[in-house]
């Protein structure tokens, strides 16, 4: 029993390829439900970038005033796979955005003239990789600051009043 509807727009096939939802749900129904969950996936990855920036902040506060200690190393130490789970959620939130645009989404969109998603003029100005760029430059950064707290931990202590020096800190 295929989908032959005259009344189903074309693009309705792809959704419903044998015709069990026609006679309950129309088209447009199922346009916007499809719109308003790639917004809802696209507003949970950019919450989970937010989430990022709110996690790094903390591991860099939280590090800095325990710089030279142990205690410092272990903030950073555990908090950098926190960074990288979230960042593989970021992904997922992504795959799932995008698994209707092409199929269903841009058959819709196509003969009216409206693109979703205007490709970029190269990779660098692709979000997704900006994004990837910044979360490992993070990763990068805590890794650096961990090395430097180890040798903190058991250096000299005037590295410390140095760099507290460097950075105006001392008053």
């Amino acid at each position: 029993m295929a989908n032959d509807d005259p009344k189903q727009p074309s693009w309705w096939r792809a959704v419903d390829p044998i015709g069990q939802w026609a006679a309950c749900v129309n088209a447009d129904q199922i346009y916007r439900y499809l719109i308003q969950y790639y917004l809802h996936q696209d507003q949970l990855s950019w919450g989970r970038i937010q989430n990022v920036v709110v996690v790094e902040l903390a591991l860099l506060a939280a590090s800095y005033h325990c710089a030279g200690k142990l205690v410092g190393v272990a903030v950073l130490v555990v908090g950098t796979p926190i960074i990288l789970l979230l960042w593989q959620l970021i992904k997922r939130d992504w795959e799932i955005r995008d698994q209707n645009l092409k199929r269903i989404l841009d058959k819709v969109h196509g003969p009216l003239g409206i693109v979703m998603c205007v490709e970029p003029r190269n990779e660098w100005w692709r979000g997704s990789t900006i994004v990837k760029r910044v979360v490992w430059g993070l990763v990068f950064l805590n890794v650096l600051l961990a090395i430097l707290y180890l040798w903190l931990a058991f250096g000299s202590p005037n590295v410390i009043a140095t760099l507290n020096l460097l950075l105006g800190l001392n008053k």
